[in-house]
């Protein structure tokens, strides 16, 4: 839950996202949580991981793509300060275009 936290806190901050302006959209779209194990193989290009009680994956969609690769780093260093004790990876999934039917 401090993860999560501190996702929507970074990036509500961001420059590109939040309500700053007057009609702007938030830039944030969903933070889903998967605890003990990863998300369903079908979602996501990575394997899935075994159930474990110290693994947990977030996954966070935000409305513009460009601002991802901006985002990783602040994410990375909010969420080392403010979860402590905890080993946490931010990376982006690639996102690619069904080439068979879907």
């Amino acid at each position: 839950m401090r993860a999560e936290q501190v996702v929507r806190k970074v990036i509500e901050a961001a420059p590109e996202g939040g309500a700053k302006e007057k009609g702007a959209e938030r830039l944030l779209t969903s933070v889903t949580s998967f605890i003990w194990r990863g998300g369903p193989r079908f979602w996501f290009p990575s394997l899935p991981k075994r159930p474990r009680p110290t693994y947990a994956q977030v996954i966070v969609q935000v409305r513009d793509k460009e601002a991802t690769p901006k985002l990783i780093g602040p994410l990375q260093d909010e969420l080392n300060k403010q979860v402590p004790g905890a080993w946490i990876t931010v990376r982006q999934f690639a996102n690619e275009p069904c080439r068979n039917s879907c």
